[in-house]
């Protein structure tokens, strides 16, 4: 009875704290924010709400929502969280939920990938958070990303788009007809920010990720 009483408590534990992700790239390094289930780009801005210490939205597979910096070089006790003003966040070695994790912000590594995770606000915490973690040649990398109060980041992520939008484009041939192509693609929030496309009713895809340069600035990407 007891023994099932405590596999039961591991397990509810385990649940609420949820796990590391298995989804370590086979080359390079990686940004990976569980709570959106994305890999973000380097230089992507993030708010409060999208980063935890907990499976905050109990997905699938049961993933911590901390935000993790990844590698293909697979081995334990990788990688290091900077805060903006460039001191360390402090490792944990403990649980996830145990109450004597550092706050707001602490760091805990795995093999392959850190995570960052916060258990407070980030009032006065904002800017850009930089990760360092070797690749798989051993060679260290870097990777910047940029956390904000839900106020702050909404201050600074640009203009905001209607979810639809449709546009036409005429052709400038002054030899011919002018053909009128119909260009139209749906918005999603970001980042990264997905646009899907259609041209004459042929479908494209492209991406548009929403980057921070320098602090508060953001600028669009389109790859």
């Amino acid at each position: 009875m007891l023994r099932a009483l405590l596999l039961l408590a591991a397990f509810l534990l385990l649940r609420v704290e949820g796990q590391a992700p298995n989804n370590i790239p086979s080359n390079g390094i990686q940004l990976y924010l569980p709570y959106d289930n994305k890999i973000i780009p380097d230089y992507s801005m993030m708010y409060a709400r999208q980063l935890y210490d907990v499976d905050k939205n109990n997905n699938a597979n049961n993933i911590n929502g901390a935000l993790w910096c990844q590698s293909a070089n697979n081995v334990t006790n990788i990688g290091v969280w900077y805060y903006p003003n460039g001191t360390e966040v402090p490792l944990f070695d403990k649980s996830f939920v145990d109450p004597s994790a550092p706050s707001p912000l602490f760091s805990k590594r795995f093999s392959g990938q850190i995570a960052l995770a916060r258990r407070d606000g980030l009032s006065g915490y904002e800017g850009l958070y930089k990760c360092i973690i070797p690749d798989e040649n051993g060679v260290n990398q870097t990777l910047v990303v940029g956390a904000y109060t839900d106020t702050g980041y909404n201050n600074n992520d640009g203009p905001d788009a209607d979810p639809t939008m449709q546009f036409s484009l005429l052709s400038t041939s002054r030899l011919a007809t002018p053909p009128v192509f119909s260009l139209s693609f749906n918005v999603s929030d970001g980042p990264p920010t997905t646009v899907s496309c259609s041209v004459n009713g042929n479908g494209i895809s492209t991406e548009l990720s929403r980057v921070i340069v320098n602090g508060p600035r953001s600028v669009t990407r389109v790859t």
